[in-house]
């Protein structure tokens, strides 16, 4: 008779002369030579681009990001050994490395994170003592206004942020009874700069002298 086990088969034989014979067939299945992946995710979501053949991968993170993604790998053979992933947050980038189910075979793939940082120079508006000022164009720098005779103190300035990176500030740069400029500095998270100025002057009456 036949038996069969794991990895082989048992045939149980008699000659003709009724003396027992036992033959043991083993099958030797290959392991499978095959480390690549067959997919990476960043924050659960597939790898734009990713291909299995593939080792190093480039991704750059839109504005506002400023961590690492978590990343996750998915076998592309059920015998495959899949290490930890390794994170370098100085290196900005992480690396998986994969052994096949024949240990001799592996496969390393890195990917490089790139965070991008806003460019975001200008303000969406100045206020002048809460109200929008006429006129404002982000992209204008400079401002002269004329405040009518008698006008008893300058207007206070506030302003509304392009982005929340942006790092703002405002200095006097002349101060007279009559006359007040102000400079807004505006800069970006990418350290790009832009400054406003807002001149006021206090018309004159007819009667000074």
């Amino acid at each position: 008779g036949i038996s069969h086990h794991n990895d082989s088969s048992v045939l149980d034989v008699k000659a003709v002369d009724g003396t027992p014979n036992k033959y043991v067939l083993r099958f030797l299945v290959p392991k499978s030579k095959n480390a690549n992946l067959s997919m990476i995710f960043l924050n659960g979501d597939s790898l734009q681009g990713f291909a299995p053949e593939d080792y190093v991968y480039q991704v750059t993170l839109p504005v506002g990001i400023h961590t690492l993604p978590e990343v996750a790998a998915q076998k592309g053979d059920a015998g495959q050994q899949l290490d930890e992933v390794i994170m370098d947050a100085e290196k900005n980038q992480a690396t998986i490395n994969v052994r096949a189910e024949e240990s001799s075979y592996s496969r390393t793939y890195v990917v490089v994170f790139q965070f991008t940082q806003s460019d975001a120079d200008t303000l969406k508006m100045i206020y002048e003592d809460g109200q929008s000022m006429p006129d404002f164009k982000p992209l204008e720098k400079y401002y002269q206004l004329s405040l009518p005779v008698g006008t008893a103190a300058f207007p206070d300035l506030s302003w509304e942020e392009g982005d929340e990176w942006q790092t703002i500030k405002m200095d006097t740069v002349e101060s007279t009874a009559n006359t007040l400029v102000r400079q807004i500095t505006v800069t970006s998270e990418s350290r790009r700069t832009r400054t406003y100025t807002v001149s006021y002057a206090i018309e004159k009456s007819d009667v000074d002298t």
